[in-house]
């Protein structure tokens, strides 16, 4: 269900009460705790590769299944936010992407999280490629009050602009090379002109595997071979190993389970709080009211208020903003 709207949510869950009726036994596996806690009658929890708990419906809580998972207590699962600054990191006036965002404005300020919420179809995708270069745009982008032409995601990086692809196997990865090729991929002008040198690559993987918690049996094994939670944290090392003053983070956490998930954003918010900026773009409204300041909802390409997360923000709000409905601005 990683990539399914809510709605489509519903839609699986009815197949699956149709299906146990008829009298078929189903082995669902998922990391989505609510998921677990709805569907099954027993429930089995791994971690590293051993079963760690069992337990009847009812006998075992979200926060039980999630301390058996990561073996330890997840008292911070989303970590505290920080104080954004006033200065702007990100500044965006009338971008255009052919054929899905119209004339999209915003401001993204040093240090701050702005949570992007927008149905399947919102524009979200084009959105991120068009910022980051990917897409062809048209409209004003400053980073930290310079103007600049990103016509390539070689241009964003050289602004300051990191990106984190929503799909890391499809756009972030080669995933038939190494991780040493993968982490130095963005910045290979460090490690030499003419020649590559290896040994300096070396000690940048040494330093990110510890810094990062990347888990491989071998430095040379393809990354294409990694974990999901491991391919995230290596795509994570080489976009923040720039330094970048802002970071597209396109569903950061999609499809990884609660331990990675929970590293990945407080690996984000580490970085915010040496005033890196996060534009966090995610169909997971839990984690966008977790982790944002502020709160844009686009709307068939349109963004349709954007709304202050200051503890009073109202969920039903956002939904018909979601939807079409025009909300308040902040």
């Amino acid at each position: 269900s990683a990539v399914l709207t809510h709605r489509e949510v519903g839609s699986l869950y009815q197949q699956i009460d149709r299906l146990r009726a008829e009298g078929v036994a189903i082995l669902y596996c998922s990391h989505r705790l609510d998921e677990v806690a709805h569907l099954a009658d027993r429930i089995t929890v791994l971690r590293d590769g051993r079963v760690v708990r069992q337990a009847l419906r009812g006998e075992l809580t979200e926060d039980g299944m999630a301390t058996a998972m990561v073996g330890r207590e997840l008292q911070d699962f989303y970590p505290p936010k920080g104080q954004p600054g006033d200065a702007p990191a990100l500044e965006v006036r009338g971008l255009s992407v052919p054929g899905r965002v119209r004339d999209v404005s915003f401001t993204l300020r040093r240090g701050e999280v702005l949570g992007i919420a927008g149905l399947v179809g919102s524009g979200r995708t084009e959105l991120a490629e068009g910022l980051v270069g990917l897409r062809p745009s048209q409209g004003e982008i400053r980073v930290e009050g310079r103007p600049v032409a990103i016509r390539s995601l070689r241009d964003a990086f050289a602004a300051g602009l990191a990106y984190l692809t929503e799909d890391r196997k499809e756009a972030g990865l080669l995933l038939d090379k190494g991780l040493r090729e993968n982490l130095t991929l963005a910045t290979l002008e460090r490690f030499g002109t003419w020649r590559l040198d290896t040994k300096a690559e070396d000690a940048a993987l040494d330093s990110a595997t510890r810094e990062f918690d990347i888990r491989a049996p071998r430095r040379d094994m393809p990354a294409g071979k990694l974990s999901g939670g491991n391919q995230q944290k290596l795509i994570l090392a080489r976009e923040l190993a720039g330094d970048p003053r802002a970071v597209v983070a396109f569903q950061p956490t999609r499809g990884l389970d609660i331990s990675a998930s929970e590293f990945i954003r407080h690996k984000l918010l580490e970085h915010r709080r040496k005033n890196c900026s996060i534009l966090l773009i995610s169909t997971d409204l839990e984690e966008i009211l977790a982790l944002s300041d502020r709160i844009a909802v686009l709307y068939e390409g349109k963004i349709m208020g954007i709304l202050p997360n200051d503890g009073q923000v109202n969920v039903e709000a956002i939904g018909l903003m979601m939807a079409g409905r025009k909300g308040q601005s902040a």
